[in-house]
């Protein structure tokens, strides 16, 4: 819902096939005005659910965010890399893909021993990282004078370092599933790192959304929902002759 008065100050709408909302908000923010969000309002939306109208919506309104970023040049996407945070994302995806890459080679040798060491030395890294993570915030709760007992810090702290491999996990999935797939016909290993980062998504969002299907069709038609988007994201690149949809800016900080 908006003003009158603010809609047409504006002059509502650009004209866009996709992204015209996208670009209107950004506009309205702009003007000075204010946005809310209320949780509790409820849309019914008519939404297209045959398998080829529900992937080439998806690639339309992905093929926007090109358009989008040539009428508003600084709203780029972003990256955020807090380190702790990303190197226990990393690490924690890293140990995982030693393992599996260990286990799928069958290694029954006197290496054997040696390499599954070297293969859980990035898990021990994460592991650290959570225990420096826990002695910050509790060092952190000290000085504030705050009564926040250990078992609330470490829970946070656990549950703020698997919430952004998460969001990192999707960040990646959301945008190059399709190029990484194509690597892994030459280069293996890659195979192993996409099915991890998708079986993080897969899995997290399947718990969170609760979705009326069973795993393995939820697992199908979020695997199909992210290349149709990257394929518009791509179709976008092409039409307006800017790569920048697919490069995002990267921070260590908001």
């Amino acid at each position: 819902m908006v003003r009158r008065t603010i809609w047409q100050e504006l002059a509502g709408f650009a004209p866009m096939t996709q992204g015209e909302d996208v670009d209107f908000c950004l506009r309205l923010l702009m003007s000075g005005a204010k946005m809310n969000y209320i949780p509790q309002g409820v849309v019914y939306h008519d939404y297209r659910t045959t398998l080829d109208t529900f992937m080439g919506i998806r690639a339309a309104y992905a093929s926007a965010e090109a358009a989008l970023l040539k009428r508003h040049p600084t709203e780029r996407r972003i990256l955020l890399l807090p380190p702790e945070q990303a190197i226990f994302a990393a690490a924690m995806i890293g140990g995982a893909w030693g393992v599996i890459w260990l286990l799928l080679r069958s290694i029954w040798s006197s290496f054997q021993s040696v390499a599954f060491a070297i293969a859980f030395l990035p898990l021990l890294l994460a592991l650290l990282l959570i225990l420096f993570g826990i002695y910050n915030r509790l060092r952190k709760v000290k000085e504030y004078g705050s009564a926040i007992r250990l078992p609330i810090v470490i829970k946070a702290t656990l549950r703020g370092h698997l919430a952004y491999t998460y969001h990192l996990s999707r960040h990646v999935t959301r945008y190059y599933t399709l190029p990484l797939f194509v690597v892994s016909f030459g280069v293996s290993p890659v195979f192993i790192l996409l099915l991890i980062l998708c079986s993080i998504v897969i899995g997290v969002d399947y718990v969170r959304l609760r979705p009326e299907m069973d795993l393995g069709r939820y697992a199908i038609c979020s695997l199909l929902d992210d290349c149709a988007y990257q394929v518009g994201v791509v179709w976008g690149c092409i039409r307006h002759r800017t790569w920048k949809p697919l490069v995002p800016v990267i921070k260590t900080q908001m």
